[in-house]
Formats: structure tokens, C-alpha cells, sequence
């Protein structure tokens, strides 16, 4: 049975109104990987991480969300707060391999590869030539280095300005703090590496 959008969240918010508990909360929705996840802002995002966040507030950058705070539980999809704890990846990898969670790395026989796997057992599903998502939608095809792309950091405007001062021979370090982006990528759009569509 297909769930409701928003259920997730909604158990979430239920299980923390409930108040505090030392019992296992697995989460009843989407498992992927042994992890829940739940559709957050038009992402899929962990549901571990959010009830961490709505239990304590925001999580410290760079840092993730263990299970197994003073071992009271390892399940992955164990959503209550009082069994999660703040970490660093090492500290996530070491509970993994001490608590027997890394299953890709405990059984890799269990990953296909090779002639057994999905793609060589099954290439007429793959989506290739004129089948292919590029070949299908060339409109939703973009140049990566673009202002209208979602990570750029420059116009084109800004693109000629760089060139015509290069060219004139300000240096790299002054034209990377005059436009707030590295001196290499500086250089590589003086050089028509990169954003080569503006002329």
C-alpha cells in the first residue's frame, strides 16, 4: 500500500510527542539501505538525521548522526533520539565494522559483478543512443559552466570582464579576489577552457 506524502515526518513529529523513551523507534516507511527516509523541502534525506534535529537542533557541519549512543542500539532504522549521537565519519566507519552494519563490505559475494551483474544480464534495458535521456530531452541540456546553471557563481558578463582583464595582465590572485572564485578557475576560463560559449 502506497503511503501518504508526509506520513514520515508525521511519525516523526508523533514519536517525539510522545515523549522521551529507551525503547527502539524503528521507522514504518521508506527503508532504503537499513536507513528510513523521508521527503524533506523536495529531497529524500535520512529520517535518523531528522529526528536528531527536531529532538536537539541543528547538526554541527562536517559531522553526522551515529546509532548506537551508549550502545543501546545499532538498528540503522532506529529513529529515537535518545539512541543517536553526534560523530565524525571515522567514528561512523569504526561503528560499522565493530557492530557488523557494513554489509557491502562483510559480504561483497553478495554484490554481482562482472558477466552476474544487472547491466550484463539485462542490456537491453539500459537506455543508450537514440533511447537516451540526453537524446530524448535535449532541452533539459545545458553547458555546466553557465549562469543559469544552479552552482554558478559568475555571469557571462562577469566571464568577458575576466578575459578583457587578464588580457590587459592582472594577475590571477587579484582577479580571483576582485570575483570570489580560485585563481585556477580564473584561469581556465581566460584560457576558454571552461564557459567557452561566451564569446
Amino acid at each position: 500500500m502506497r503511503k501518504r506524502k508526509g506520513e514520515g515526518i508525521r511519525w516523526l513529529l508523533a514519536m517525539l510527542a510522545a515523549g522521551p523513551s529507551d525503547e527502539c523507534l524503528l521507522f514504518p516507511g521508506n527503508i532504503a539501505r537499513g536507513y528510513g527516509r523521508v521527503g524533506v523541502c523536495g529531497q529524500r534525506v535520512f529520517a535518523h538525521r531528522v529526528a536528531y534535529e527536531l529532538a536537539y537542533g541543528p547538526i554541527p557541519e562536517g559531522l553526522f548522526v551515529l546509532h548506537g549512543k551508549e550502545r543501546r542500539c545499532i538498528a540503522t532504522s532506529c529513529c529515537n533520539p535518545r539512541h543517536l549521537r553526534i560523530g565524525t565519519q571515522a567514528e561512523n566507519i569504526g561503528d560499522m565494522v565493530r557492530d557488523g552494519t557494513c554489509g557491502a563490505w562483510l559480504h561483497p559475494d553478495a554484490n554481482k559483478r562482472g558477466d552476474e551483474s544487472w547491466s550484463r544480464q539485462h542490456p537491453e534495458r539500459l537506455a543508450r543512443g537514440d533511447r537516451s535521456g540526453s537524446r530524448l530531452h535535449p532541452e533539459t541540456l545545458r553547458p555546466v559552466h553557465s549562469e543559469d546553471h544552479v552552482c554558478a557563481k559568475l555571469t557571462n558578463e562577469q566571464v568577458r570582464e575576466i578575459r578583457k582583464r587578464r588580457e590587459a595582465g592582472e594577475s590571477l590572485r587579484d582577479l580571483s579576489a576582485a570575483f570570489g572564485v580560485s585563481g585556477p578557475s580564473i584561469s581556465m576560463i581566460a584560457r576558454r577552457i571552461t564557459w567557452r560559449h561566451v564569446a
